[in-house]
């Protein structure tokens, strides 16, 4: 433990935790740079020999010693006596992962010396490797105009380290206290009465909170380059493993865009990349023979494209052949589309073999499912013998979205402006939103909104056209059975608006040709008369959606927030069967069921878990509890859920 207060010993995990990042980055970039470029070497030299020096000071030795030696072997890059490759390279990463790996250790407590002692002779072994490498040139620094900083950039750098816990709950608070404002708006409106004027200083609070909100947002943005590095060092590791030869380049890293948005987008990208280097690119040999460089290239560049980032990673690999997608789906007639399609289902997997990469059928699906998240989605475009693209789209944000807000059904409903392409009046061959939802309309449409997405354009037709406003969407996590709902918000009057998915509409199996998909759907109409479902969740947007899915099939329907609430609701209503969450406040999932079927008048009752929980033993815990049956909100689709159902109630209890 450090004899110096938490306050900085935390200052030099900040610092730490920087330099480290910043040295991987650094010494992958030597390494691709071909000629050293001094600057370059000078850059991590300064960042291990600071390490060295704060540590020490510090009182952490381990740490110093193991930043120490790559300080010497820096020193011989610097002097031209060492050559900065791959071997070399290899010993300095190793030892900026074991700083890493043992960074929090070593400030909670001692870190055993045998740690460090392993650390350093990585390090110094691959100085060893490197040292029969011979001498190398090294050309002059670059001048020192050209490494000044302009002073717009000098300003920026100052930079507050805040946890994205903590900015989360500025976000929540800032959204909450817009909410609240509406309210206090609508209130006072309504108690000045028709053509009345609001006091002044009710019209500043609502200009403060619109900027407060605005300065929220921008303070969650963040760079891309922020998520690249760890990128950067996957390609060159699986490259290496698989005797490859890989450049990876990198484009817009300056581009920003929501830190939430930002996680879910790093996942998506890493996993392309490291999916291009090990099935995209081929081996040296290989490229050589058709013609190409022996080195292939990986690319992502990002930029911005009006609310939206747009992220394309690319190789110059071997592409996608089609024959080979078919042979794996079983199929012999795919046009180009069903193929590109076909590899984001999920288990779908065209590798020969399992790997620690792949082969596991968990692939692009995650991809798509990882974007969903985020109102986000993922093209894909590929030349056989050329190389592959998939185009990633995700919101610059995912605190307010500017929505297009429509009535229909006698309710309101929200879709992300970026989606609209157009609004207009209604025409005959319009499709009515309400259909698609499942809903009774009791008013004709007076307008239409056009949804594009994916390259994929449909009209719908809604009741009237209400507004234009930035709306702060909530997620409400997987719905499979409702897939068309991307979120919720909650609007000034308390309540809930439901945000829908303009990719998932344009899915919706309403537009399915094939005419087993609508005898299944018209077959789906009524087949629960005179059931009773319960359904139970503890989140109230959750509760809406399965309700009108289960109306309408059919089934009588009502709804409870917790296991408590749902015991009172059973011995008043009477159900057939209990759609049930696991985790819930008051009571759990679990608990109510145990308390069922330990009530002699609802023992019969039914029960279906219906969670996000999805490994063997919450499964196991389910049944054991006394479910009927168990689904993952992850992986069933509608269908499934309404059939599990109807098998359940056709059951002889």
């Amino acid at each position: 433990m450090s004899a110096f207060p938490p306050e900085v010993v935390q200052l030099f995990v900040d610092e730490a935790e920087t330099r480290l990042a910043r040295l991987a980055d650094e010494l992958l970039r030597l390494e691709d740079a071909g000629p050293v470029q001094a600057d370059l070497v000078d850059s991590v030299f300064r960042d291990a020999h600071t390490l060295k020096g704060t540590a020490g000071m510090m009182g952490y030795s381990g740490f110093a010693q193991v930043a120490h030696h790559m300080e010497d072997l820096l020193h011989q890059v610097r002097e031209g006596t060492l050559a900065p490759g791959p071997a070399l390279v290899d010993g300095l990463l190793a030892g900026v992962d074991g700083m890493r790996r043992h960074l929090h250790d070593m400030v909670a407590g001692p870190v055993d010396e045998s740690v460090w002692a392993e650390v350093q002779a990585r390090v110094v072994a691959a100085g060893e490797h490197a040292a029969g490498e011979g001498p190398i040139e090294v050309p002059p620094p670059v001048a020192a105009a050209a490494l000044v900083m302009p002073a717009a950039a000098v300003a920026d750098v100052a930079v507050a380290r805040v946890p994205v816990a903590r900015m989360d709950a500025i976000d929540r608070l800032a959204g909450e206290a817009g909410v609240s404002h509406t309210r206090l708006v609508g209130d006072l409106a309504e108690a000045l009465g028709p053509g009345a004027t609001l006091p002044r200083e009710a019209q500043r609070l609502g200009h403060v909170l619109a900027e407060l909100r605005a300065r929220t947002t921008e303070a969650r943005m963040v760079p891309v380059a922020t998520v690249l590095e760890p990128v950067r060092r996957a390609v060159r590791d699986i490259a290496r493993s698989q005797g490859k030869v890989v450049r990876f380049e990198a484009e817009g890293e300056e581009t920003e865009l929501d830190r939430a948005v930002l996680d879910r987008l790093a996942d998506a990208v890493g996993h392309l990349v490291r999916n291009a280097v090990d099935h995209g690119v081929e081996p040296p040999a290989e490229r050589v023979a058709a013609g190409k460089s022996a080195q292939a290239v990986v690319r992502v560049t990002a930029r911005q494209q009006g609310r939206e980032v747009v992220v394309a990673v690319a190789d110059d690999g071997r592409g996608i052949d089609p024959a080979l997608v078919m042979e794996a789906a079983g199929e012999s007639d795919m046009d180009q589309a069903d193929v590109m399609e076909r590899l984001f289902q999920p288990g779908f997997s065209t590798a020969s073999e399992v790997t620690e990469l792949s082969g596991r059928g968990v692939g692009l699906d995650a991809v798509r499912s990882t974007l969903a998240s985020v109102r986000g989605g993922v093209e894909v475009r590929s030349e056989p013998g050329y190389g592959t693209t998939f185009v990633l789209r995700v919101p610059l944000t995912v605190a307010a979205v500017p929505c297009v807000i429509v009535r229909c059904a006698g309710r309101s409903y929200a879709l992300a402006l970026s989606v609209v392409a157009a609004t207009r009046l209604p025409d005959p061959g319009d499709v009515a939103l309400a259909d698609v939802l499942g809903l009774r309309a009791e008013v004709r449409p007076s307008a239409a909104v056009v949804v594009e997405a994916g390259g994929r354009t449909r009209a719908f037709a809604v009741e009237e056209l209400v507004a234009q406003r930035d709306v702060v969407v909530e997620s409400v996590g997987a719905l499979p059975s409702v897939p068309v709902v991307a979120g919720a918000a909650v609007q000034g009057d308390g309540t809930v608006l439901i945000v829908l998915d303009g990719a998932a509409l344009l899915d919706h199996p309403i537009f399915s040709t094939a005419p087993a998909a609508v005898e299944k759907m018209e077959g789906r109409a009524g087949e629960g008369a005179g059931r009773r479902v319960l359904v139970v969740d503890d989140a109230a947007v959750v509760r809406e959606v399965q309700v009108a899915a289960l109306r309408r099939a059919g089934y009588e329907v009502q709804a409870a927030a917790d296991g408590a609430e749902a015991l009172a609701v059973l011995r008043r209503w009477p159900a057939d069967l209990a759609l049930v969450d696991i985790e819930m406040p008051v009571m759990d999932g679990l608990a109510l069921t145990q308390a069922l079927r330990a009530d002699p008048a609802l023992r019969g009752t039914a029960v279906l878990i219906f969670t996000s929980l999805g490994s063997e033993a919450d499964r196991r815990r389910g049944m054991e509890a006394g479910a009927d049956g168990y689904m993952v909100k992850a992986t069933y689709t509608p269908d499934a859920l309404l059939e599990a159902i109807a098998r359940l109630l056709g059951e002889d209890r």
